[in-house]
């Protein structure tokens, strides 16, 4: 995980509590944070994931049956509503852009039905 090295730089602590208060709510929700992973590596995790919950919940689905408690198994009421997991050794930009991807399709689905009830 992330780590400020400036030891002169009084802001260190307070950014290193941030970070750790970060790394800890992307876990929560299940997703993976390497050691590798630098600041804005985690802070453009949650972005992404937080990007991910919108299309979730914009599309009917509910955060609290579809993510599964940290160390468990998902068995979400909608698996499209899951977010998926991290691969060991990907990258938070290909993570993130499976993120969006998979929003993206949210987001279409729903428009889709929407159009549908419209033509009804």
């Amino acid at each position: 995980m992330a780590n400020v090295r400036r030891t002169r730089d009084p802001r260190a602590s307070e950014i290193n509590r941030n970070v750790e208060e970060v790394t800890a709510k992307l876990r929560t929700r299940g997703v993976s944070v390497f050691e590798s992973d630098s600041t804005r590596d985690i802070v453009n995790l949650l972005e992404a994931v937080e990007e991910f919950e919108h299309a979730v919940e914009a599309a009917g689905g509910d955060l609290m049956m579809d993510e599964p408690p940290a160390g468990t198994v998902a068995q979400p009421d909608h698996p499209g509503f899951a977010i998926p997991q991290r691969r060991d050794g990907e990258s938070v930009e290909e993570f993130a852009g499976r993120l969006a991807d998979v929003a993206e399709r949210l987001r279409a689905a729903r428009a889709a039905r929407r159009e549908s009830k419209r033509e009804r």
